[in-house]
């Protein structure tokens, strides 16, 4: 059994008989550390060092993974390999999408609990993306910055579906237009 180039993966050739547990189980490993290591920053998402892979057509199947549910047991090392690889670049893309959605005061309803409604096209029901507060670039004004702080301190909860987000402030409505955002999905 060769090893791949850059991070040692096996790479069982088309005449080897690969056992799962040994063959496959230990790249796992390589690119799961990988992958930690991209989500820490301490390699660059832009490089495509991970979700570029680029094998010869006698082992990938061309798969594209649109749901993480997609990736099953496979029974040939083709079929691990092309399911692996799909759900690599499936997640790789999920985290690189990043969406800036403005969350305007006036969206809330009247009363509590406050909910506002945020259409965000590609977001799903199973969604789970990180959201955050942005600043507008350029802005200074120290009066604005501590409004939009207290804006964001009003958020208690976010859920999201098909299509859009629903944030949920329970103890008190947001009084300044502020910038969300939403990092997957």
């Amino acid at each position: 059994m060769q090893k791949t180039k850059y991070f040692q993966l096996n790479k069982p050739q088309l005449s080897d008989f690969a056992n799962i547990e040994e063959a496959i189980n230990p790249s796992m490993d390589i690119i799961d550390t990988k992958l930690k290591e991209l989500s820490d920053g301490k390699i660059d998402a832009n490089s495509g060092a991970i979700a570029d892979i680029n094998m010869p057509p006698a082992w990938v199947e061309q798969i594209i993974v649109s749901d993480l549910n997609q990736i099953e047991a496979k029974r040939s090392i083709k079929g691990i390999l092309s399911a692996l690889i799909a759900g690599l670049r499936y997640v790789h893309n999920y985290f690189k999408s990043t969406k800036i959605v403005q969350l305007r005061a006036n969206m809330f309803n009247g009363t509590a609990p406050y909910v506002a409604r945020i259409d965000i096209a590609g977001i799903k029901a199973g969604d789970t993306p990180i959201i955050s507060h942005k600043l507008q670039d350029g802005l200074t004004d120290i009066g604005t910055i501590k409004g939009a702080w207290k804006a964001y301190s009003c958020i208690d909860k976010i859920e999201t579906y098909d299509g859009y987000m629903l944030v949920k402030c329970f103890r008190k409505k947001p009084q300044q237009d502020i910038w969300l955002m939403a990092k997957g999905g």
